[in-house]
């Protein structure tokens, strides 16, 4: 069969079908559509909450340069806590594109188990910010432009806190 007689047949086959076959395709691309429609929907919802990690948001114009740091990230539904080494203090986190991947594919494989601390080395900023996320008010915000790789047999420079505490050790909540 050669084009032409392929591409005949073809048409034929549609003008039969007639405009029920082109409706079930324009309904095929709609449920498409909307399919999209209420991921995007649902992506807005979620907001500056991160709840899967493959959200980055825009990091603030600031004129606090980004240093390398280490310390412990606990990962919840709704956010990601961080605390530095040597510093009590517990930092929403706010992440570059680059680094969200990092973090969350790193958490998910060293994690035993959801809101387990897991130590990295960064390369980020503290900035004072108060950031409302559900239940939990954090008063400042460390933001992660870099996610350095693991080092092999590194161990951490200080001791992990206890599962869970990140999040639920915050200044306030409402």
């Amino acid at each position: 069969m050669s084009d032409n007689e392929y591409r005949a047949k073809s048409e034929a086959q549609k003008r039969a079908a007639g405009p029920r076959a082109e409706k079930a395709a324009q309904n095929q691309a709609a449920r498409g559509s909307r399919r999209e429609q209420s991921l995007a929907k649902a992506a807005a919802a979620v907001g500056s909450k991160v709840t899967t990690g493959e959200r980055a948001e825009r990091l603030a114009k600031a004129d606090v340069p980004f240093t390398r740091m280490s310390g412990y990230v606990v990962r919840g539904t709704d956010e990601s806590s961080f605390v530095k080494c040597g510093d009590s203090g517990v930092h929403y986190t706010r992440m570059s594109a680059g680094a969200v991947g990092l973090l969350v594919q790193r958490y998910r494989f060293k994690a035993p188990r959801p809101l387990s601390p897991v130590y990295f080395t960064i390369s980020g900023r503290i900035l004072d910010d108060t950031i409302s996320v559900g239940t939990h008010e954090y008063i400042s915000v460390v933001e992660i432009e870099r996610v350095y790789p693991e080092v092999l047999d590194e161990r951490p420079a200080c001791a992990a806190p206890t599962r869970g505490s990140l999040i639920e050790r915050q200044v306030s909540k409402r």
